[in-house]
């Protein structure tokens, strides 16, 4: 969970982007527009790239569509990677989430593609 202060949340994040830029290393954030606002009161933080999550609820029946149409700009992402789509649906015994990944610079022809995924390490507010 997050601290209830956008403030020190953005401290912290603009933190890690600002070492792993002297590292040379770019950096992702997994979120979507709600959790954005409530995490970080839309802040407008520099990011290079943005896996969002949109989901109607776990299973085959909360998946929504399996491309990029639903994005709602929030933030100031340089590029979007990926979009959540699907969490917890049962795929050969095993419960996965669901997503969908661009190729370099949004490139979406042959290179978007669906795939079965991990969580990631954080979530958002939820």
């Amino acid at each position: 969970m997050w601290p209830d202060n956008a403030k020190k949340n953005q401290a912290f994040l603009k933190d890690i982007i600002k070492a792993a830029n002297q590292n040379r290393i770019k950096v992702g954030v997994y979120t979507n527009h709600y959790d954005w606002s409530e995490i970080m009161n839309n802040a407008n933080i520099e990011i290079p790239y943005l896996w969002y999550w949109n989901t109607n609820g776990d299973g085959p029946q909360g998946e929504t569509q399996k491309n990029f149409n639903d994005l709602v700009t929030f933030g100031k992402f340089e590029e979007i990677s990926a979009k959540q789509f699907a969490k917890n649906v049962k795929v050969c015994g095993v419960y996965v989430n669901r997503s969908i990944f661009l190729g370099p610079k949004g490139q979406r022809s042959s290179t978007q593609k669906s795939v079965d995924s991990h969580p990631p390490l954080t979530n958002g507010a939820a």
